[in-house]
């Protein structure tokens, strides 16, 4: 049996490897690809956390913007693989503004506003920004909330 952190580290190794080889293609063939096969992209931000799975996932994510993909994102906080909570945070918002539709718990709300209650929609309303179009906040058991540009 394997232990869970060794899954998760050979999954992200084996992300690495496939991202790093859509990487070796051209931007133009992505585009092309992403343009008549997908209508979403969904990402999180572990593959943001070493090269060349980072470069690989933002020039994927440039491609499916440019060819008019909707851009959906789960940072799906795994603090445990990055070098540290700041790192995690600056990578987490690094590609924050490019989504279209965000998916986040109440955890990562906290982690990402630095201890501010989750549950305070002022609070939410700062990680919403302009280009955004879906804001879900998921309450485990609960359900979720969500937010979009009529909801302010």
């Amino acid at each position: 049996m394997l232990s869970g952190k060794h899954v998760t580290l050979q999954v992200r190794q084996t992300a690495t490897v496939l991202l790093s080889l859509l990487h070796q293609f051209n931007h133009g063939y992505i585009r092309f690809l992403l343009l008549f096969l997908a209508k979403v992209f969904h990402y999180g931000s572990i593959s943001l956390i070493t090269e060349p799975c980072k470069s690989a996932h933002i020039a994927a994510a440039t491609a499916a913007k440019d060819a008019g993909v909707i851009l959906s994102y789960d940072p799906n906080l795994r603090l445990q693989l990055w070098p540290s909570a700041e790192s995690a945070r600056e990578g987490i918002l690094s590609i924050w503004e490019t989504a279209d539709i965000i998916k986040i718990s109440e955890e990562e709300i906290s982690f990402l506003t630095q201890g501010e209650d989750p549950y305070d929609d002022n609070v939410v309303r700062k990680l919403y920004h302009p280009n955004l179009k879906l804001l879900l906040v998921t309450e485990g058991s609960e359900g979720c909330r969500y937010y979009t540009k009529v909801s302010f």
